[in-house]
């Protein structure tokens, strides 16, 4: 007999999840991925909120000895503010060189953090999905 889990674990008065944010940890060396914590909100999280979903989540693959070279999001507003906040550029945009000889140089941005969980204290990379900045890009031309 099939049984509907959403409707047995459904609690009067609970609020449904509207939005997830998922964390994945990729394998930069093998084909090995490994889905990590996701939390259920019930509306669209704030980068304060982000932020520490983040550093909560480092920890999380850090005591499972998941190391973490990069930060990849989408460059959704709350991503790309946790983003500055990390890098140590917070309330600012992200510097521009206008003297620059091309447009790589003029807009490549090197931003990183320590990861606090790391006891080598390597850094984690923070990058733009450009799968997100390609359809972004046909959006905003065509």
């Amino acid at each position: 007999m099939l049984h509907d889990v959403f409707s047995a674990t459904v609690q009067p008065g609970a609020q449904k999840a509207s939005y997830i944010v998922q964390f994945l940890w990729h394998d930069l060396t093998s084909s090995f991925d490994f889905i990590g914590r996701y939390f259920p909100t019930g509306s669209s999280t704030d980068s304060s909120v982000l932020q520490e979903l983040v550093m909560t989540t480092l920890k999380t693959f850090n005591s499972y000895a998941f190391k973490v070279s990069i930060l990849l999001c989408d460059g959704t507003s709350s991503n790309l503010t946790v983003m500055k906040i990390l890098s140590g550029q917070p309330r600012t945009p992200f510097p521009s060189r206008p003297d620059a000889e091309t447009l790589r140089e003029r807009f490549f941005v090197e931003a990183s953090f320590s990861n606090p969980e790391d006891p080598v204290d390597n850094p984690i990379f923070l990058m733009i999905c450009p799968s997100h900045q390609v359809i972004f890009f046909f959006t905003t031309v065509f």
